[in-house]
């Protein structure tokens, strides 16, 4: 928790009070807590400000989210399963660029939440094939990151965002969460605002790097095309 810059994209004071607002929004339960040490997270994401060991923050317990209804994995296809693959890598991604330090974690604990929610909404599968065609056809890292902001963006309409968070949540400690909530929010929020376009640029920058991201994404269109 004492990394030397948690506010990688400047973020202003403004923009990470949208974002823990939207934390309280999806989670009232956490609402009280969130306001109680508004200003120490403030403070530390825009200042730089170490939280001292004996700061009640250290103590706070998150509530546990409610769970997605279990699914019988043996119902689960193998393109749905691999499109969830992929899905749960995008998100890790985008959450990672945007400033959530601690997403990489949780690739494992996301897929699983996602392949239920594809498995229960053929709409997902639908919304998102075409897309991962044209993403997996882009060739060099501006048509990449291109072809990757509209995935982006239907993957936060699905509500996807919400459920790394939740996952996040559930798999880490309560200022982890909130701190890598409110910066990673904030920045999303921004790029959703713009169809996710304002973030092509920093994409770019890292999205032929991301191995795996692409490799699920290919594999994803070849098992679903069988």
């Amino acid at each position: 928790m004492n990394e030397t810059n948690r506010n990688p994209n400047n973020l202003t004071r403004e923009q990470l009070e949208v974002g823990l607002n939207q934390m309280k929004e999806w989670y009232p339960e956490e609402s009280e807590k969130i306001d109680k040490h508004r200003d120490v997270i403030l403070s530390h994401i825009l200042d730089g400000v170490e939280i001292p060991k004996d700061n009640p923050i250290w103590n706070e317990k998150a509530t546990s989210t409610s769970k997605p209804e279990e699914v019988d994995s043996s119902a689960i296809t193998p393109c749905i399963r691999q499109i969830a693959a992929f899905g749960g890598e995008a998100l890790v991604f985008t959450a990672t660029v945007a400033g959530a330090v601690t997403a990489g974690r949780f690739s494992k604990f996301i897929d699983r939440a996602i392949e239920s929610m594809f498995f229960k909404s053929e709409k997902y599968v639908r919304g998102i094939t075409p897309l991962l065609e044209a993403f997996n056809a882009a060739e060099g890292s501006v048509a990449k990151a291109t072809s990757f902001a509209p995935i982006a963006k239907k993957f936060y309409d699905f509500g996807f965002f919400q459920v790394l968070f939740d996952t996040m949540k559930d798999n880490s400690h309560w200022y982890d969460w909130v701190i890598d909530g409110a910066i990673a929010l904030a920045q999303i929020i921004i790029w959703v605002a713009s169809e996710f376009i304002a973030a092509i640029a920093e994409i770019a920058l890292i999205i032929l790097s991301a191995v795996h991201l692409l490799f699920t994404g290919v594999e994803a269109i070849q098992i679903c095309s069988e």
